[in-house]
């Protein structure tokens, strides 16, 4: 199965990191309302990263004075990061997930970024390792930016390419 993917990511002639098309950065997000899981969240952010991730707040009606509601955490990576990410995705992560076809939101082909919401976090090996502590966290949104479309083509072919 891996060496099916590496042999595909080669051929499309991707052999040094930095001739990826144009990957301009990746974003990690979670959503919810409650502060606990937030908390949570944040914590498997910073263990799939290293990154300290940064909080999102929804301001609240003028009657609250300009009241903050916490909703959920993000982290955004640019440059080498992006692309060590991504490389870590493909090799590591996307051949454990079965349903991987069902994961690609599939927009226009003149889209220069998609998505991807990933249900189950323990296919994440540093997650799985804390299984008590991130049992029920569910929908880590991954948003790939790229400055032109057709990485975005090329990088959605690799990722629903199957796989032995």
């Amino acid at each position: 199965m891996l060496n099916c993917r590496n042999k595909f990511f080669f051929e499309k002639s991707f052999t040094n990191i930095s001739n990826l098309p144009s990957l301009e950065s990746i974003s990690l997000t979670f959503f919810n309302n409650d502060t606990v899981n937030i908390l949570r969240f944040s914590s498997v952010l910073f263990l799939l990263t290293k990154k300290q991730p940064s909080f999102i707040y929804k301001k609240l009606s003028q009657k609250r004075k300009g009241s903050k509601e916490l909703v959920g955490c993000n982290i955004k990576l640019v440059k080498s990061e992006s692309r060590n990410f991504l490389f870590y995705l493909i090799i590591n992560i996307f051949p454990r997930i079965n349903n991987l076809k069902t994961l690609v939101d599939i927009k226009p082909p003149s889209s220069k970024s998609f998505s991807l919401t990933i249900n189950d976090l323990f296919v994440f090996p540093e997650i799985s390792r804390e299984l008590n502590k991130f049992y029920g966290l569910k929908n880590l949104n991954i948003t790939f930016n790229f400055k032109s479309g057709p990485g975005v083509i090329d990088l959605k072919r690799l990722i629903t390419f199957p796989s032995i």
